[in-house]
């Protein structure tokens, strides 16, 4: 099975290289052509975190060895469609999936969590709608995620120029609908609003999602109990612990024998997925800080980093330990920075053949231990800005609030204290001398010659 694989994967890369040699346009340059594959694989070595374009130029050029300018590459990228990097990353998604279907244990929706991150753009993105900051030198944009959990990669990334997390992932999801045909999202408490479910409803999709513990749906006699709204719109009210802390989901997956309330649990707890691949798509790749003046740009960076974390999939898939409940698991990160080094040149020119792919395996695969259901608290550093996070900001402004009390007593008894020490008088030195001359013969006078009293 693992030698079929990369033959497949040899394959791929032999009818990846035949989408680029179709394209006839060719950039001269004055060294010798740059192609579109060229452009193609300097975005996709631009992509990684704290790479400049030098440096992916260097990495193209050591492996053409023959030196070629940074900007020759990016001129050439430039050209390029948007549509090329969603075509390749389509082709390397169907592949992902079909490695999958001799596995009988994937359910038959398929299921998505949806999240959105914020991502840094420059200054001149301005101009292309997005808005700028207080401070109006940089611009924070919103980036909503689609994430396939039950196959454990990312679907999609779209970079909206708002930031409402709802509006971004309906736009989304209404021009991408063939893609989402009787699937199951599974959204945190931010997405929560009527208007949102019914438009999920008229698309006949399924949703999990996470309910405030301030909503008035929340039935006080059941904890698995089907509601009706103000306006008649039915919810399934799921209420679970969590050391001894309560949860609330809300669902129109009223099959409650398919899916139980305990089943419901487990799934919105998988959304967490989508949380660790934001943080390592900002360990890898340049998601949190996008260095591109032009939102196609952007978009392509977006497309190549998917691309790259798609190939770590497809490798960890075919080396057989996907995703495991074993001690050990693959290093994903050093298993990217190989990617990156070796994997990315050889596979979009076709250089690999049967044996230096598995050398690649063997060399760049290592593994890390990690403890079967290990779980850290989620601690704040900032102040909460969300609205569903109320009971959580009411303890963080009481823990600040408590604290700057604290201080300010803490000021007032040491300025008390001060106070309270009274510095002993400053005496003069003539009149000390005097005292110590008085003398001591039964009160009789003596004469002092005051020119012998030295001076302060």
């Amino acid at each position: 099975m693992f030698t079929d694989n990369l033959k497949k994967l040899l394959l791929l890369s032999k009818n990846i290289n035949k989408i680029f040699n179709d394209d006839n346009f060719n950039y001269t340059q004055r060294i010798r052509k740059i192609t579109t594959k060229d452009g193609y694989v300097f975005k996709l070595l631009y992509s990684q975190i704290n790479t400049s374009k030098q440096d992916a130029a260097r990495k193209l050029n050591n492996f053409y060895t023959e030196k070629i300018h940074r900007s020759s590459y990016s001129r050439r990228d430039e050209q390029i469609d948007v549509d090329l990097y969603k075509k390749i990353f389509e082709m390397l998604q169907q592949f992902f999936l079909g490695l999958f279907i001799e596995d009988t244990k994937i359910k038959s929706k398929n299921i998505y969590a949806v999240d959105g991150t914020t991502s840094h753009l420059k200054k001149k993105t301005n101009d292309d709608g997005f808005k700028l900051n207080p401070c109006k030198r940089a611009v924070s944009a919103m980036s909503v995620g689609i994430y396939d959990i039950i196959h454990q990669c990312p679907v999609a990334m779209d970079l909206v120029t708002h930031k409402n997390e709802r509006g971004g992932f309906l736009d989304y999801l209404t021009a991408n609908l063939n893609k989402f045909n009787d699937s199951i999202f599974i959204l945190d408490a931010g997405y929560f609003g009527d208007e949102f479910f019914n438009k999920i409803n008229n698309l006949k999709l399924f949703y999990i999602c996470r309910l405030a513990y301030t909503s008035s749906l929340i039935p006080s006699d059941s904890d698995d109990k089907i509601v009706e709204t103000k306006k008649g719109d039915k919810r399934r009210i799921i209420t679970y612990e969590i050391n001894s802390n309560k949860y609330y989901l809300a669902t129109n997956l009223f099959d409650s024998e398919t899916y139980s309330a305990e089943t419901l649990k487990q799934l919105y707890h998988s959304r967490w997925d989508i949380e660790e691949y934001f943080k390592y798509a900002k360990k890898q790749f340049s998601l949190g800080y996008l260095n591109e003046n032009r939102k196609k740009q952007i978009s392509k960076t977006i497309y190549a980093q998917l691309i790259i974390s798609l190939i770590v999939s497809i490798i960890k898939k075919i080396n057989g330990q996907h995703k495991t409940s074993s001690k050990q698991i693959i290093n994903s990160s050093s298993l990217t920075k190989a990617v990156y080094d070796e994997f990315i040149c050889k596979f979009f020119y076709n250089k690999y053949d049967l044996g230096s792919i598995k050398a690649f395996f063997d060399l760049n695969i290592s593994y890390q231990t990690t403890k079967k259901g290990k779980h850290y608290p989620r601690i704040a550093t900032m102040r909460y800005s969300k609205g569903y996070a109320l009971k959580y900001k009411k303890k963080h402004i009481k823990q600040r609030t408590t604290k700057k009390k604290a201080k300010k007593t803490n000021k007032k008894k040491n300025k008390a204290n001060i106070k309270k020490k009274k510095k002993p008088p400053i005496k003069n030195v003539k009149e000390e001398i005097k005292e110590e001359l008085k003398p001591k013969n039964n009160g009789k006078k003596t004469v002092i010659n005051q020119k012998n009293i030295p001076d302060r």
